[in-house]
């Protein structure tokens, strides 16, 4: 039953941050938009997990703000192996 809670909390979530962030996604690539529902995801399930008594809708709260926080401090730019061979 607890899995069942989780996976309609989850649905739930990735809906709300589709609506919500509608704008934000556009121009995104899909990859990145994976990425983003994927720690949508991640970041639910921990917060509904670590603590029983909170809501759906502060757990989803929170976890915008956490993605969205991480999205601003992520480089734009592509990152770019490091050979380990001295120019």
């Amino acid at each position: 039953m607890k899995r069942l809670t989780l996976m309609i909390a989850a649905a739930g979530a990735i809906l709300a941050a589709s609506h919500a962030s509608a704008s934000d996604w556009k121009g995104q690539p899909p990859a990145v938009k994976r990425q983003i529902v994927m720690q949508m995801l991640a970041c639910m399930k921990k917060r509904m997990y670590g603590d029983p008594l909170i809501s759906y809708h502060q757990a989803s709260k929170l976890c915008r703000d956490e993605v969205a926080g991480r999205l601003d401090k992520a480089s734009p730019g592509p990152l770019v192996a490091d050979t380990g061979q001295a120019k």
